[in-house]
């Protein structure tokens, strides 16, 4: 392999480490990630798993595995926050749908066990 080639690792570990500190960099601006940041950061992880693995012949297997796990472990809590989110505007959809009042004790309880409602966007 040629140094500096797109296969040469020390190119694969840079793109790697520059996907991975942007991904880190959307999620932290703001108090709480959007949607949208959340899909990203997802893809960027991604996108580092599939560079991790043309990074599999110059690491030793612990090492691969070890930074695999890591990073499906942080898509993985991602997903939660993702599927928190659809289940927060699905609740709010539903409860416009049977016409209930907006400032019900009911919805108030569920906006606090979500967090703050206001911040999710309603389609």
């Amino acid at each position: 392999m040629h140094q500096g080639s797109p296969l040469d690792p020390t190119v694969l570990r840079a793109a790697l480490l520059a996907i991975l500190d942007a991904a880190v960099a959307r999620l932290i601006q703001g108090r709480r990630p959007t949607d949208r940041q959340i899909h990203d950061t997802r893809r960027a992880l991604k996108r580092a798993r599939a560079l991790l693995s043309l990074l599999r012949p110059v690491l030793s297997r612990e090492d691969h595995r070890f930074c695999k796990v890591l990073l499906i472990d942080a898509g993985r809590a991602l997903a939660a926050l993702r599927d928190e989110r659809v289940l927060q505007q699905t609740l709010r959809r539903m409860w416009r749908l049977a016409a209930l009042p907006p400032s019900s004790p009911t919805l108030r309880k569920l906006d606090r066990e979500f967090g703050k409602a206001d911040e999710v966007q309603d389609d």
